[in-house]
């Protein structure tokens, strides 16, 4: 009886596929090596993923305000000026405004990080030589 031993190479392109996709290499039969650059490229994915998530909500809330502030604009228009409820609305734009300010500079400071780790997953990715 003759045994027969056959040596399989393969090249992943890390950046072209998904979190479960690399879940799976994990899975099967690869060196550690191997293991720790998909452990280390996965950890940087979902950090980046979750802080597209944190930003998109951010954006979704800030929508949300822009829509209200134009209803309340609309309805203003139809107030008398001196109005207790043209008064409140007018407060309520004060808020709204102070809490968009806040809400677009962690924006800012999400896409930012956003950019940071996009370029650090892709510096990782770049820099890996393992077999």
């Amino acid at each position: 009886m003759v045994a027969e031993e056959r040596l399989v190479e393969q090249q992943v392109s890390l950046s072209g596929i998904s979190d479960g996709q690399i879940r799976g290499y994990l899975d099967a039969g690869i060196s550690e090596k191997v293991k720790d650059a998909l452990r280390g490229c996965l950890k940087r994915r979902v950090e980046l993923n979750e802080t597209v998530r944190q930003k998109r909500d951010q954006e979704d809330k800030r929508n949300q305000i822009q829509r209200e502030q134009a209803r309340i604009r609309e309805n203003m228009a139809r107030l008398e000026k001196d109005s207790d409820l043209f008064l409140r609305y007018v407060r309520l734009l004060g808020e709204q405004e102070d809490l968009l300010s806040g809400i677009n500079r962690t924006i800012d400071q999400l896409a930012a990080k956003e950019s940071r780790l996009r370029q650090g997953l892709t510096s990782y990715i770049l820099s890996l030589e393992v077999e």
